[in-house]
């Protein structure tokens, strides 16, 4: 009994031990989603606002996830995830509630409802690359309005692609027939990093990148073609084995002459690498990207910092402006704000020694050295004046010469005490021009550390479950 107890309480510790790393890791991660959304980097805040999400689907998390797709034109996963949160309890006012309620009802009229119906059970059904499951579909499907490809498949079948018109706030009633054959199917995966290419098999429209990559065919000789306005078509001829599996390159290169859009590029970092569509163009300089109209994925990489990356849909002609703010990977964010301390350290201590310096120097310049010189001076000169007037300390010039060279060797003194003063105003000059130029290099840790606006929330803080245990929820949302 006891030696259950003790293995007990060692799990329960390890458990325990586990939440908190898992809490840790939801709370780093929630962090650095909020700072790459407020600096635009929203593709990223989204990746890692899904990581926090398999954590726990708490209704911070859904909220910012509502946000996001919207914002980035996903309307299906905007929908799907307001319906989730707004079916939780949550502590949201009211006035948030609506927020959510109204981004739903936009992004639910840029969908259409499409209700699949399937000759057997089993088959495999996607739209426009999204898998929906296998029939029969336990509810309608939403699809973004405008032309989709549905994909189906299922053993000892021929595959089936369809292209659909999905109206916008509409319903499409599509019922399908698969024809049965004695062979399995191949598997063709297309490696195309462009996105907007319209892909075909013996002609047939099968998809468009990146939504497709993997494509089933019957087997034998087939033809794969890849297109897209403004590039020049590429086309391949494969043999697909049954039940075997392939790869494909289909990159079409833009055409010379076809007419191109800007691109230009404010980045917060210099020596920046860009990358369009999978292509490497090198270090961003001062001319903008000229890029054919359509859409483009552009990944832009500094050493240190974790990878920007944009997707752009450009008219022609048109010229698109790209702020760029890279946020530093943790190693790098240490070691900047370890720069920041010493840099504040040694520049207030050249501004102290350096203005103390100056002070010193000008106190022992005009306040010593000055007045010694002038007394002495003052002295050479009335002592010449009496000499030459045979009056005064002597009555004849010999009689003052001693008293004349002890005033001249004060002034030689003073004026070799000026050149040590003047010393000082360099060196503490320098000291002082170091100080500002350390203050001013301090590296700006707030151009990486914006806060959103709006209804993103900031925070991610730990609250207690009813019945026990802990949760993550987001400070002031629940």
């Amino acid at each position: 009994m006891t030696k259950t107890l003790a293995v007990l309480v060692v799990l329960a510790a390890g458990l325990a031990r586990a939440e908190d790393v898992a809490t840790d890791e939801a709370k780093r991660r929630f962090e650095l989603a909020t700072r790459l959304y407020a600096q635009g980097n929203k593709e990223q805040a989204l990746e890692e606002m899904q990581r926090v999400a398999t954590f726990g689907e708490r209704p911070a998390v859904l909220l910012n996830l509502v946000i996001l797709y919207a914002e980035l034109d996903r309307p299906e996963p905007a929908v799907l995830t307001a319906d989730k949160l707004l079916s939780m309890k949550t502590t949201f006012d009211a006035q948030r509630l609506e927020r959510v309620r109204n981004i739903r009802s936009a992004q639910r009229a840029k969908l259409g409802e499409v209700h699949v119906s399937a000759p057997l059970d089993g088959v495999e059904l996607s739209i426009g690359g999204r898998a929906l499951g296998t029939s029969p579909l336990a509810a309608p499907v939403l699809a973004t309005a405008g032309k989709l490809v549905l994909a189906a498949k299922a053993p000892r079948h021929e595959p089936l692609y369809r292209e659909l018109s999905v109206p916008a706030g509409g319903v499409l009633e599509i019922a399908i027939e698969l024809k049965p054959t004695t062979v399995n199917v191949a598997t063709v995966r297309v490696r195309c990093p462009v996105p907007g290419v319209d892909l075909f098999v013996d002609g047939l429209r099968v998809g468009t990148t990146p939504d497709v990559q993997k494509l089933a065919v019957m087997p034998g000789a087939r033809v794969l073609s890849a297109r897209r306005d403004g590039y020049r078509s590429v086309e391949r001829s494969v043999n697909a084995l049954e039940g075997g599996e392939l790869e494909v390159e289909l990159v079409p290169s833009p055409e010379p002459d076809a007419p191109r859009a800007e691109v230009t590029v404010q980045a917060s970092e210099d020596q920046v690498t860009a990358t369009v569509d999978g292509e490497r163009t090198g270090l961003l300089g001062t001319s903008p990207l000229k890029l054919v109209p359509g859409p483009h994925l552009l990944v832009f990489e500094r050493g240190g910092f974790y990878p920007v990356r944009r997707k752009v849909a450009l008219a022609s002609s048109s010229v698109e402006r790209l702020e760029l703010v890279f946020e530093p990977t943790p190693e790098l964010r240490a070691e900047l704000s370890s720069a920041r301390g010493w840099h504040r350290l040694l520049g207030w201590m050249g501004v102290g020694v350096g203005a103390a310096g100056l002070a010193a120097s000008a106190a022992y310049q005009f306040g010593y050295l000055g007045p010694l010189r002038a007394q002495a001076q003052k002295e050479d000169r009335a002592l010449n004046a009496q000499a030459d007037a045979g009056t005064g300390c002597f009555l004849t010039r010999e009689g003052c010469l001693q008293s004349i060279q002890d005033a001249r060797r004060r002034m030689q003194q003073a004026d070799a005490l000026t050149a040590l003063g003047v010393s000082g105003f360099i060196v503490s000059g320098l000291a002082l021009g170091a100080g500002i130029v350390s203050l001013v290099t301090t590296p700006d840790l707030a151009k990486y550390d914006r806060r959103p606006t709006g209804d993103f929330l900031q925070e991610l803080g730990v609250a207690p479950l009813p019945g026990g245990g802990a949760a993550l929820v987001a400070s002031g949302g629940f």
